[in-house]
């Protein structure tokens, strides 16, 4: 199947259901919280598969209480077939060696409390990385553009939450 179905006009991205236990979904699962007493469990999956060129942007809520930072990835897996006793504690590593799951840990330096990561994915199949509008390269290279690919999040260590924006708002 390939990845340049149109979404419709009125299409809002939000987090789909499937998640790790220690998430809560709100504001329309727009917002995921990862619970403030563990680093862990906090993998999200974008509800619709991210489509050549779509902007990705959200709004990272943090603390201190933790060390390490948000992962970002992408999987070829729906996660509507998966269920959040079957997710692991943490997407990176334990999804690193998975043929379907592409993962790469973002520098905690490069967050912080309101900072605005925004991703997408281009024509060559890498995923980029921007952080407040400063471009900080390709995060992941020869991702199959070809077949369906859905954003994850691990909202792990001092990242608490993450906000679904509209790109350029």
């Amino acid at each position: 199947m390939r990845n340049d179905i149109s979404l419709p006009s009125n299409h809002s991205m939000q987090f789909h259901l499937t998640h790790g236990t220690a998430i809560q979904l709100t504001e329309g699962q727009t917002l995921a919280t990862r619970r403030n007493d563990t680093f862990c469990d906090g993998i999200v999956f974008f509800s619709q598969p991210i489509q050549v060129n779509q902007k990705v942007c959200v709004e990272l809520g943090c603390t201190t209480s933790w060390s390490g930072s948000v992962r970002i990835g992408v999987t070829t897996i729906d996660p509507a077939r998966l269920h959040a006793d079957q997710l692991p504690k943490f997407a990176y590593p334990d999804w690193i060696h998975k043929e379907e799951f592409w993962i790469r840990v973002i520098n905690e330096s490069l967050t912080s409390q309101g900072c605005r990561l925004m991703v997408y994915i281009n024509s060559n199949g890498e995923l980029l990385l921007f952080v407040n509008g400063n471009h900080k390269g390709s995060l992941l290279y020869g991702l199959p553009i070809q077949q369906r690919l859905w954003l994850l999040l691990d909202i792990y260590g001092n990242t608490l939450s993450a906000k679904i924006l509209i790109p350029g708002k």
